[in-house]
């Protein structure tokens, strides 16, 4: 049975960001290294340089959900210098010739957090008929980060854990979270006898499951967790995955469909929110 319709649990989020601090050159963006503070070098980071503080309602039409899944949508800027023409970058950083970051803050729900993009080198760029300026591609995945944590932060989490227990320790696990309940709902189906989409009852899921992502300092930590699809309850922890190597799986959609690959991804410690666990 064929849906028009899907379910999704999911807030999408536009990064509007102001120019600041970053310079272009031959179309890449850089920060600069270190400025004149009270007549002493400082080394200029998302926190030395975030201005502008962002709602969730203002961050919504790039189309990222709140666990940092990036939507194949074309009308969403999808290269670093669309999304520059449209909202100045403010803070960037480059990790290597193939890859850079973006970070903007945001405060939502009396919580101030960080959320960092980050943009692949497309080689291929001439071919596609792209100027350099577009060569950079919202790629990987995007994190949110309100502390600067370590794995052993995790150390009492195990399976069987609820989300509150992790949200001790990340506040944003909470926010981070699909709906708590999902009714059924009318939408279509593809009645093959008729040849054509049909309004029918779509029942959802007994079981709400999802992966939450966490980045911190020596590793990239995911999270997965479960609820029963009915009023009241707390997710439970299903699984615990660690990869000291700052690697995630990543979605890469192209014409031949959806394919799954490897995406190392790092964020230099400097630019880490400045509050800790401790």
């Amino acid at each position: 049975m064929k849906y028009k319709k899907t379910i999704t649990c999911v807030a999408v989020a536009l990064v509007s960001i102001v120019l600041g601090s970053v310079v272009a050159a031959s179309g890449i963006f850089e920060t600069k290294g270190a400025e004149l503070m009270n007549g002493e070098p400082s080394v200029i980071s998302a926190n030395t340089s975030l201005q502008r503080v962002y709602s969730t309602d203002e961050l919504r039409f790039l189309a990222i959900n709140p666990v940092g899944d990036i939507y194949p949508m074309s009308i969403a800027p999808r290269t670093l210098a669309q999304v520059n023409q449209f909202y100045p970058v403010e803070y960037s950083a480059t990790v290597n010739n193939e890859l850079i970051y973006v970070v903007c803050k945001i405060h939502n729900n009396g919580l101030d957090y960080f959320i960092y993009m980050f943009f692949s080198k497309d080689s291929d760029v001439n071919a596609r008929g792209r100027s350099e300026n577009d060569s950079w591609i919202l790629s990987g995945r995007a994190f949110t980060i309100s502390r600067s944590l370590e794995y052993s932060d995790f150390a009492h989490i195990k399976v069987g854990s609820i989300l509150s227990d992790v949200a001790e320790i990340e506040p944003l696990a909470m926010q981070r979270k699909p709906l708590d309940y999902i009714e059924a709902y009318t939408g279509e189906r593809f009645d093959e006898e008729l040849d054509d989409f049909v309004e029918d009852t779509i029942q959802p899921p007994e079981l709400i499951e999802y992966d939450d992502y966490f980045y911190l300092r020596d590793g990239i930590l995911r999270i997965s967790f479960n609820k029963p699809n009915k009023p009241g309850g707390d997710y439970t922890v299903t699984d615990i995955v660690f990869d000291k190597d700052f690697k995630v799986s990543v979605d890469n959609f192209n014409a031949g469909g959806l394919l799954k690959s490897q995406m190392q991804l790092r964020i230099f410690e400097k630019d880490f929110p400045l509050l800790s666990i401790n």
